[in-house]
This record gives structure tokens, sequence and C-alpha cells, in this order.
């Protein structure tokens, strides 16, 4: 949409134009929640990820802030946040009990495979390594991200 520059977050402008519509989806239907805001307001305007996904998080996210500066009354929240789980080890991520591989050489060629689905199989796997291994521990991720898994030539 052209037109005036109303407000700019997260490195995006929003015309006066696109306030406008965001304000009428928001006096709506009064039981629309936030989720269903932020869809609607991106498939409106056309806000996609290179994907062709909706940018929703980022549309809730953008949203959020507006209505803490006072730009925009959204509905209260449905629920809380809800409180991420711990990880359950399945025994996916422990070190085998054979010695793998002792040199590059033996292990080559080494792939990264990109983890997809979050919460899914290869992505429980992920977050499990991350957990067991990695010195911070797991985390909740926030906002777009990719997520490699490296693997030697016999897969593991």
């Amino acid at each position: 949409m052209q037109g005036e520059i109303e407000c700019r977050y997260y490195g995006r402008d929003f015309t006066a134009a696109e306030m406008r519509l965001m304000r009428a989806l928001i006096e709506g239907p009064p039981m629309r929640s936030r989720s269903q805001l932020a869809k609607a307001f991106c498939r409106s305007i056309g806000w996609t990820k290179p994907d062709g996904g909706l940018k929703e998080m980022m549309a809730r996210a953008t949203m959020l802030k507006m209505h803490r500066d006072g730009l925009i009354e959204l509905p209260p929240p449905r629920q809380g946040p809800s409180p991420a789980g711990p990880i359950a080890f399945t025994g996916a991520s422990e070190r085998p009990l054979l010695a793998g591989a002792e040199t590059l050489a033996e292990a080559s060629p080494i792939r990264l495979d990109c983890v997809t689905g979050a919460g899914r199989g290869a992505s429980r796997v992920w977050n499990e390594f991350v957990a067991r291994y990695h010195y911070l521990g797991c985390k909740r991720l926030v906002g777009a991200q990719l997520r490699y898994i490296a693997l030697d030539a016999g897969g593991a």
C-alpha cells in the first residue's frame, strides 16, 4: 500500500491506510483472537515470508508493541503464554557406546541437514541434543531461525 507513513516497527513502515485497516479489523467482530487479527491483517496487506506463509508471529509482536505504545487497542488475551515443557530425553541424543570415527577423514563426508518442523521428530532430537550438550541448554527460540544438524558418513 502506498501512502503516508504513520509509524515504523521492527524495521517496517506502516502507512496510514494500513493502520486504518488494522483498526477496522480490531473493531470488527468482537470474538476475534489476537492471533486471528494478525492473520487477517497479514492476508489483507499481503505480508508474507519468502516461503509464502503469513508473517503472523511478526504481526502479533508488532501489534502487541503498538498496543503497549497506545496506537491501537487490542482485545484482552484469551489465555496466558503456555510454558515450555521440560525436554523429555528419549535416548536419541545419547552418545554411542562404540567409538565412532576418530579422524575427520574417517567421518567424511560430513553433511549438514536442515532441521524443520517445530515439535516434530527431527526437531525434538535437535532440542534434546541442545538441552543435553549445549552449555546454555535448550531455550525457546523466537523469530525466524534455521537449525542444522551435522551428520557423518554413517549418518550419526
